[in-house]
């Protein structure tokens, strides 16, 4: 009798056993599914953050003003230039660039951030 106790209690034990594996095995799965979605969510942010970055460098080159030309340009390039300093951005519009830089500047630190590269 006692030999047929330890076996239905070794068969209870294995069964738990065999539960726990199966519960262990479905969190395995859960968690890969969410290291997945994870790295996909990455792998967007770095996307937008490479857009953030491009907006950010064209709105520098917007607000900069063009660097002065060599003393060896030709009489077409300095002309050139000179018809181009005279369409400046307007202080409104310069304003507004501004702003959008800052907010940029903000929400590419916020991108690095939770990338972890801050």
């Amino acid at each position: 009798m006692r030999l047929e106790s330890q076996v239905a209690q070794l068969s209870a034990k294995l069964n738990e056993l065999r539960i726990n594996q199966r519960q262990q095995e479905a969190e395995v799965l859960r968690l890969r599914e969410m290291l997945q979605q994870a790295e996909a969510r990455q792998q967007q942010i770095k996307q937008i953050l490479v857009v953030v970055e491009d907006l950010l460098q064209t709105n520098h080159q917007l607000l900069d003003p063009p660097p002065d030309l060599p003393p060896t340009a030709t009489l077409f390039e300095r002309m050139c230039a000179r018809i181009g300093a005279n369409h400046r951005l307007d202080p409104h519009h310069r304003e507004a660039l501004s702003l959008m830089a800052e907010r940029l500047t903000h929400v590419r630190d916020a991108l690095r951030a939770s990338l972890g590269e801050a």
